[in-house]
Order: C-alpha cells, then sequence, then structure tokens
C-alpha cells in the first residue's frame, strides 16, 4: 500500500503541474498501478481473514473476487435496474466494503467448517468449496449487499438533513466517523450532497470535512512514530503520515492506526474537531479534488483558505 501510495502523490504532483493531462491514456495506465491494492483491497482482505479463521484462504478470495467480475460491474453501473429471480443485487460501493467482507468470510468459514465435518473425504476436494461458495456468494450478492447499500442510503438521508439543520454537528459526526465510514466502503454517501452544493450554489462545505479527517489520520501516524520505540514502526508511521497528508489515507489508516486501535481513537477525535472547525467557519471549496490533503489547497475559495488551513491543523 505505501508503494502504491506513493505512486498515486506522483501521478497527482505531476497532475497539479499539467504534465500527464495531455497524455490522457498514460494517466489511466499510471492510475491503474497504483489504485489496483486499494481497489481490490477486500480481496486481500479476505484472504488474510480466512488465514486468522483457519479456513480456506482461496476459497474466501473467491468470494471476495467475485463481486469485482467486469461483466458483473458493468451490468450494474449500466443506469439499469438488476435483478436476479426479484432480488436487488450488491452495489458496487457496498462491494468495496472491508466490514462486509469480514462478515461474509466469517459465515463462509463456518459453513466450510461444518461441510468438511459431514462430507465425505473422497467427495471434500470438490463439494465443500463449491457448497461453501454457492452458499456465501448469494448471501453477499443478494442479501447483506443490498442490506449494506440500504443502510447507507438511509445514513446519507440523515446525514443530508443534519446538515441542513446542524452543520457544525455534522461536521463533527461527519469528521470523527469518516475512518469507520470508510471501513464500511459507505465513504461516497456524501458525494451527491457535494455534487448537488457545487452545481447549485458553486462552492461545498462537506469536502474540507473530509480534508479535516485525512489530516488526522497524519496526526495520528505522526503521534505513532514519535512514542514508538520500534524503529521499523516508526519508519512505517512517518511514511504513512506523510501520505496521509498528501490523501493517501489507506496505508496509515490500515497499517498504523487500525492496527494500534488508539491512534483510530485520536484520528476520530482529531477528525471531529477539525470537521467541526471547518463547518463552524463555513470553509468553501470550489470543486470536490481526487485528493483530501495538501493538494486540495489550491480548490479552497480565497475567503476560506486561512480557516481551512486551521482546520487541517486541528488534528
Amino acid at each position: 500500500m505505501i508503494g502504491a501510495g506513493m505512486i498515486k502523490v506522483i501521478i497527482l504532483v505531476l497532475m497539479s503541474f499539467g504534465l500527464l493531462l495531455s497524455d490522457p491514456q498514460v494517466y489511466t495506465i499510471l492510475m491503474a498501478i497504483s489504485d489496483g491494492i486499494f481497489y481490490f483491497l477486500p480481496i486481500f482482505v479476505a484472504a488474510s481473514a480466512a488465514r486468522r479463521l483457519r479456513s480456506n484462504v482461496f476459497v474466501a478470495a473467491a468470494i471476495a473476487a467475485s463481486v469485482f467480475h467486469p461483466q458483473l460491474t458493468s451490468l450494474i453501473q449500466s443506469g439499469e435496474e438488476v435483478r436476479f429471480a426479484g432480488l436487488p443485487v450488491i452495489d458496487p460501493q457496498a462491494a468495496s466494503s472491508i466490514v462486509l467482507t469480514l462478515v461474509v468470510v466469517w459465515i463462509a468459514s463456518y459453513v466450510e467448517k461444518w461441510l468438511d465435518r459431514y462430507i465425505p473425504y473422497s467427495l471434500k476436494l470438490v463439494v465443500v468449496p463449491t457448497l461453501t461458495l454457492m452458499i456465501t456468494i448469494p448471501l453477499m450478492v443478494f442479501a447483506f449487499g443490498p442490506l449494506w447499500s440500504y443502510l447507507g442510503q438511509h445514513v446519507s438521508d440523515g446525514l443530508g438533513w443534519l446538515f441542513d439543520n446542524a452543520e457544525v454537528f455534522t461536521g463533527l459526526l461527519l469528521g470523527g466517523t469518516m475512518s469507520l465510514l470508510i471501513i464500511a466502503g459507505m465513504q461516497y454517501i456524501m458525494l451527491p450532497i457535494m455534487l448537488s452544493s457545487l452545481t447549485t450554489l458553486g462552492y461545498d462545505h462537506l469536502f474540507p470535512v473530509v480534508v479535516a479527517a485525512a489530516f488526522a489520520q497524519a496526526g495520528a501516524t505522526f503521534g505513532v512514530c514519535v512514542k514508538s520505540k520500534n524503529a521499523k514502526v516508526k519508519t512505517l508511521a512517518a511514511s504513512t503520515g506523510l501520505l496521509a497528508m498528501l490523501g493517501i489515507i489507506e496505508p496509515a489508516m490500515y497499517g498504523v492506526n487500525i492496527r494500534f486501535k488508539k491512534p483510530l481513537i485520536a484520528v476520530m477525535i482529531g477528525g471531529a474537531v477539525g470537521g467541526a472547525c471547518m463547518c463552524l467557519f463555513e470553509t468553501e471549496l470550489t470543486s470536490i479534488g481526487v485528493s483530501a490533503g495538501l493538494l486540495s489547497l489550491p480548490l479552497f475559495s480565497d475567503t476560506t483558505l486561512v480557516y481551512g488551513i486551521v482546520g487541517m491543523l486541528m488534528f
């Protein structure tokens, strides 16, 4: 993740100088190189979880990979209503949920162990993985996935209502829970509200909260770097903290803050304070950037840039 994050940072820097804009194909290929690990992260998480649960690693990876098949994703993203035997199908955003992946792999471990106990030895090699996939993948695609999307939509509606009626509290809540939303695969639930605000008003108040949450990730990892006595951990925290400051937060979040738990609490507190600060001073972004870090500074309106910097420093 650190290597891919560094490539993404290089791409963002080159884009800021307009060096990749003339050749979109080069940009697409470089982004694929840098985004591969993050796009398919649920597959890696599924395999790691299966190893911890002592179940079949490759079956778990196959379960997570099933929702990333190009034909399925293109069908879901076509804009048409997709159903299978009258059942709704998983949303692409739900497919990226780490929590959903862990839940399904956890269920698959029990299904696999139960089948392994009762299936004759001569049939286990074929029957156990086949039935495990046939039981758990439909659960993920037709049950848990749509339910996750349904919950995400209600969370989005609730945050939208709160933003209209209690903007500062919304900044506090969204900034503090952004890490949890990313883990749950719900980090894009506010995107429609942001786009609507940009279209109608020409600016947005919510994306600055995301920027504050990204800096909270950086602040927590730098804290680990200072406090840790392990040289490898200090190096990891320093490098991932720099990436988080530039808007690439996954290495810091998964590699340091979640791993050591207490930094995640610090991230939630720092993100909440920074998000509330952003909303209190009504900081404005004139567009939504590809990065929620330092590279988003030019997107702040001239009148609220100082307040945006203050909100960033609240980590």
